[in-house]
């Protein structure tokens, strides 16, 4: 089987490479503990922005997909990882409900 990774939603391309469903939660609904819980337990965490930004924080991307890639709880700050191989941003968790639109999140076996 093989998937078109130019576009799509991040979660569901998570699916198909772990063979667990992933679920998909709106920015606004997202809480920093639980989503820092949740990648501290191993569950892959991917994070999308909308098709246009303003005020964007550095490194971020309109209508593109990231991959969470650490929490920092004394900073309360969330570094992504980019799949293009550069511009991982480090945004606060203001700034990451303010530029991001959904979550997705495939939960470790």
């Amino acid at each position: 089987m093989t998937a078109n990774i130019a576009s799509g939603n991040a979660g569901e391309f998570m699916a198909i490479l772990t063979g667990n469903d992933s679920s998909h939660i709106d920015v606004e609904d997202v809480d920093f503990a639980d989503l820092k819980s949740r990648l501290d337990n191993g569950d892959a965490i991917t994070a999308g922005t909308p098709d246009s930004l303003t005020n964007k924080p550095a490194g971020v991307h309109a209508d593109h997909a990231y991959v969470v890639k650490s929490i920092d709880p004394t900073n309360k700050t969330v570094t992504l990882y980019n799949p293009w191989g550069y511009d991982h941003p480090t945004v606060t968790f203001d700034e990451f409900k303010a530029n991001y639109e959904q979550v997705s999140i495939n939960e470790k076996d």
